[in-house]
Parts: structure tokens; C-alpha cells; sequence
């Protein structure tokens, strides 16, 4: 049987992030329709926005995995050769966005857009009542947080197109301009 891989990276990730989430604000904007996918889309574009900042800045790969994870693979690296490292697993969300802002505490509307992502992915059978009247704003302020992210330097630029990194901070302006 032929094997079929998916390949991408960080950036592509952020790309792909980025353009799903601008179809759907826009949608929702034009629409008032489908109100889940720019919610699970704004937060799925900010973690992709903090995983590229941090492995932007990571000559050992390893500062985006949890910290139970990451220090799995540091023992395996230290036990020499032979030992399979673990299979890498992300932080938190949470985690990912307190360590590239440099932040100790989730702001409110961090905190109420992955609370609406967890709503929208997780619900149970049935109808579902969710509370969005700060949705605007919470949006808002996420994707001045992603353009926040996308602005600061990072110590290993020089392994990113600047074609596509200008896309994906003028993509996100867009989006910005679109919830004003």
C-alpha cells in the first residue's frame, strides 16, 4: 500500500490560518451566518501566531512543546544514542500565547475566545445557547494580539520568505480593518 504524507511548517500553517480565518470573518460580517468559524478560526490563527514567534526565536526546537514533553525530550537527548524520542505535543494554547507575550495571566478576551473555541468544538448533542455579545470585540483584540505577535522580531527570520511573512501581517491588518 502507498503511503501519502502531509508536509508543512510553521509558516505554512499560519498562512493557511490566516486565509481560512479572513474568508470566515468575512462571512460571518456579511451574513451574520456560521458564527463558529471565525471563532474557532481567529483562535486557531493565534496559536499558529505564537508557535511561529516562538520557534522563531528556538535554535533547540523544543520551547513549543509542553513542559512535561519538552523535558521527556531533553532526558531521551541526554541518555545519548538508541532512545526513540517521544512524539512532540504542543503546549496549551494558553501556554503558547503567555510565552510569546511574555505574559503571566490571560487577558479576559484570550481567555473568552479559546473558552468559545472550546464551546463551539466540544458541544453535546442537542441545542446549544452560547453568549457572544462581546464576539466583536473579543475578535478584535485577538487579531491586535496576532498582529502584535506577527511584528516582533525573531532571532531565525532568515529561514522565512519575507514574501510570505509581509502576507501574512498584511492579511491580518485586513482582518483588523474588517471588525472596526
Amino acid at each position: 500500500m502507498t503511503k501519502f504524507y502531509f508536509e508543512t511548517d510553521e509558516l505554512n500553517e499560519l498562512k493557511d490560518s490566516i486565509q481560512f480565518s479572513y474568508a470566515r470573518i468575512k462571512e460571518y460580517l456579511d451574513t451574520c451566518g456560521h458564527i463558529k468559524w471565525p471563532v474557532i478560526a481567529t483562535a486557531n490563527s493565534l496559536q499558529c501566531a505564537c508557535v511561529f514567534f516562538i520557534d522563531g526565536n528556538d535554535t533547540s526546537g523544543l520551547e513549543t512543546l509542553s513542559q512535561a514533553n519538552r523535558n521527556k525530550w531533553l532526558k531521551t537527548y541526554r541518555a545519548g544514542k538508541g532512545t526513540v524520542p517521544p512524539s512532540p505535543f504542543l503546549a496549551t494554547p494558553a501556554a503558547l500565547y503567555e510565552k510569546a507575550l511574555n505574559i503571566q495571566n490571560l487577558p479576559y478576551h484570550t481567555r473568552k475566545l479559546f473558552e468559545l473555541r472550546n464551546d463551539f468544538i466540544h458541544f453535546t448533542p442537542g441545542s446549544m445557547s452560547i453568549e457572544i455579545s462581546e464576539l466583536i470585540h473579543i475578535l478584535s483584540n485577538s487579531w491586535d494580539d496576532i498582529c502584535e505577535i506577527l511584528n516582533k522580531p525573531r532571532e531565525q527570520e532568515h529561514r522565512y520568505d519575507t514574501k510570505d511573512i509581509k502576507y501574512v501581517c498584511e492579511t491580518s491588518k485586513k482582518i483588523k480593518s474588517l471588525l472596526k
